[in-house]
């Protein structure tokens, strides 16, 4: 008996068929492997991010770069630690006017004055017409006890910014240690018209105000006269109580200066004249 010849659609049939087999077969495991591979970049809120590991640690391998040189010195200096900062900050290519005047501050503060002049005067270089970094070099200068220098740079601040109320307080002080004392009062009295409490000790912004013993005295009673006149009553008693207990003023002096007639009948001031008979 001859053997049947099969025709070529069965001869290739039955391989066609081991294919789709095999096919649905390895479906579920393609399946489930796609799946994985989305999960790790779809989050819980539906956006797609980075995968996350089970310990929370996340799937990159990228670790987070070093602070720049700039940013580890903003912080050394918010720390305190000045020196590092400085050394943070000249790790900088090429510094920028506020990475000078930064390097200025944290060498003031080490009381390093003469590398804080040059690094104020280099970001001067750079930004000329900065208010905030010729006040910072004027209070170098007065801590030099170059106090004309500092007048100088406090005058040329205001040409750029008139109504800053710290730098007219500065200069007053300024003024009151070289004994310019109407001229200092005027200077108190423009920065209380701008903020009324930039002479209050307690919470206005500080000043260094450098000098003898005797300018210091003569420097409360002009601020005590100045808060008086403006009507703020707190801060003209707190710094003529300073006078007078610094020997500055007398109650006889208190009693007939006209500047602190807003003060006359007040408990405050019958208080600090009866405490001092």
């Amino acid at each position: 008996m001859h053997r049947r010849e099969m025709s070529p659609i069965y001869r290739i049939a039955p391989c066609r068929w081991l294919s789709v087999i095999a096919l649905l077969l390895s479906l579920p495991v393609l399946l489930a492997g796609q799946v994985g591979s989305f999960g790790g970049s779809l989050q819980s809120d539906n956006t797609y991010g980075p995968a996350v590991a089970a310990d929370g640690s996340g799937g990159s391998t990228h670790k987070a770069l070093p602070p720049a040189p700039e940013q580890m010195g903003d912080l050394l200096e918010r720390e305190g630690h000045y020196q590092a900062a400085i050394e943070a900050y000249a790790q900088v290519l090429t510094p920028s006017a506020v990475v000078w005047n930064k390097l200025g501050i944290c060498y003031q503060l080490l009381y390093d004055l003469k590398d804080a002049e040059h690094s104020y005067k280099e970001s001067l270089k750079l930004l000329p017409a900065n208010p905030i970094v010729l006040n910072d070099l004027a209070i170098v200068q007065e801590l030099k006890q170059d106090f004309p220098s500092a007048e100088r740079m406090y005058r040329k601040a205001l040409e750029i910014d008139p109504r800053n109320a710290q730098i007219l307080k500065n200069l007053g002080t300024n003024l009151l240690m070289q004994g310019e004392y109407t001229k200092g009062a005027e200077a108190y009295k423009q920065a209380l018209a701008i903020n009324p409490h930039i002479l209050d000790f307690r919470t206005g912004p500080k000043v260094n105000e450098t000098g003898s013993v005797q300018s210091l005295s003569a420097a409360n009673y002009i601020k005590a006269r100045s808060c008086a006149e403006a009507g703020m009553t707190d801060c003209a008693i707190d710094y003529l109580q300073r006078a007078l207990i610094e020997g500055s003023a007398t109650v006889k002096q208190v009693n007939a200066d006209a500047d602190f007639a807003n003060l006359r009948g007040t408990p405050a001031l019958a208080r600090l004249i009866g405490d001092q008979k």
